[in-house]
């Protein structure tokens, strides 16, 4: 597999979409190691070889990447919501049966 120089994330700001430009520092068998345009004292480790990764080659793939893990997010937010108001339920009815337990 060709080392790109170059890997992309995209992520959002506020409700808008950003797309982030990372270069690559070095090269290792299974990966490289990337450090964000700006800031490029902070490194991170991407394999180049795993389904998910943290950046692409690509814009096109990063926004691939981009929709499967907001979908994923969404998912478990919406998950976690229904466990949460299943909880506040619970804890309405236990108070209720305590204050008539007092009364």
């Amino acid at each position: 597999m060709e080392i790109p120089d170059r890997l992309y994330r995209y992520e959002d700001s506020h409700g808008k979409l950003v797309l982030l430009d990372y270069y690559v520092k070095r090269a290792t068998r299974t990966g490289v190691w990337i450090a964000h345009i700006w800031s490029p004292k902070g490194e991170k480790f991407v394999s180049l070889y795993s389904r998910k990764r943290f950046a692409y080659p690509t814009p096109e793939a990063a926004l691939i990447g981009y929709i499967k893990r907001t979908e994923r997010h969404i998912m478990l937010a919406k998950q976690n919501t229904l466990f949460k108001q299943e909880a506040l339920s619970r804890a309405i009815i236990k108070r209720e049966e305590m204050n008539n337990a007092n009364n």
